[in-house]
């Protein structure tokens, strides 16, 4: 027999309604996983708070000191003459100068010192400023000059030295002739030769106080030159005295034209 089958009965939407819960539950179940799956964990770590007591800082008030300037130590002209010979001694020929400068800078009158001073240049090879410095010293104030007369062109003499006394022979030379020049000490006696040949103008030619080597050591106070150029023609004038090592005895100049 057909019949047709009942599609409702007593408490059918209390039965939807847990079936509802139930999808929704599980619904809820896996949304929930799957975000615990996915979020990154935090890692919460214990903060830790220190307290610090900080000491005060006693404050020291100083007060600055006074300090005085350092004072140069002052020299005499003849202070600076004894350091420039110390310096000489020692062969520090350029200190030597610089102390020699300064004694003259104080003292102009300081015939000594231009006299040193010319000796260090012509023991550093500088003849030019030892000229110089021995035409300061020569012509230094109180020399007794003996002027030799008439034209002297070729001279053996012998002179007799004393303390402040300078010789003066005249002679001519024609430029391109050579000159051989020595003042020697004769016989051995106490006395430091030296000469400067001057132009008519009294310019410095050509001087010569000691006979040194070439790192510039005494060889002997005996004064040389030899094969000095004459470079123009006129008069000139040989100028002879004593240096520093003996003024006192007898000097054999002689004077050599090659022509």
């Amino acid at each position: 027999m057909y019949y047709r089958k009942k599609t409702t009965y007593p408490g059918r939407w209390l039965v939807k309604l847990l079936e509802a819960g139930l999808v929704f539950g599980i619904i809820f179940l896996t949304v929930t996983a799957l975000q615990r799956a996915f979020t990154p964990k935090t890692v919460e770590y214990p903060v830790v708070v220190v307290s610090r007591t900080v000491q005060p800082i006693e404050v020291v008030r100083v007060e600055p000191q006074r300090v005085e300037p350092e004072v140069a130590p002052q020299y005499s002209d003849f202070d600076y003459f004894v350091m420039g010979y110390n310096h000489q001694t020692a062969e520090e020929y350029y200190e030597a100068i610089v102390d020699y400068t300064r004694a003259l800078e104080m003292n102009p009158d300081l015939s000594s010192a231009w006299l040193n001073r010319g000796v260090a240049y012509e023991q550093l090879n500088n003849d030019y400023r030892a000229m110089q410095d021995y035409n300061s010293f020569l012509n230094r104030d109180g020399m007794a000059v003996i002027t030799y007369s008439g034209i002297i062109t070729g001279a053996r003499l012998n002179l007799e030295m004393a303390e402040n006394r300078v010789y003066e022979l005249n002679f001519y030379a024609r430029a391109g002739e050579t000159l051989d020049i020595s003042a020697l000490a004769y016989d051995g006696d106490i006395v430091d030769p030296i000469f400067l040949v001057v132009d008519a103008d009294g310019n410095p030619a050509v001087a010569n106080d000691d006979n040194l080597r070439q790192d510039g050591s005494l060889i002997s106070m005996d004064s040389q030159i030899t094969d000095f150029e004459v470079l123009q023609t006129g008069l000139y004038t040989l100028r002879v005295s004593h240096a520093g090592g003996g003024s006192v005895g007898t000097i054999q100049v002689n004077l050599v034209i090659n022509r």
